[in-house]
């Protein structure tokens, strides 16, 4: 099945309110990404090289600049 466009205005503060709640969030905790770590010439070609694949939430949980009392915080939202 192709890919829709969703051209029907009526639809957009429907698209956007489920885009800044409920998907959002699914989105920041839920589906992990990779990061970018490094990237290198080979000859002519751009390599690309990946750390592992984490969900926004646990890289915030992992960060070192983020003090004992926030991760609680958020564990806690969680």
């Amino acid at each position: 099945m192709p890919m829709s466009r969703f051209d029907n205005p009526a639809v957009n503060p429907l698209m956007n309110t489920l885009r800044k709640g409920a998907l959002g969030q699914m989105q920041n905790h839920a589906l992990p990404a990779d990061q970018l770590k490094e990237r290198r010439r080979k000859r002519h070609r751009s390599v690309r090289g990946c750390g592992m694949a984490l969900t926004p939430y646990a890289r915030v949980l992992a960060a070192a600049k983020v003090r004992v009392t926030q991760n609680t915080e958020l564990r806690a939202f969680a």
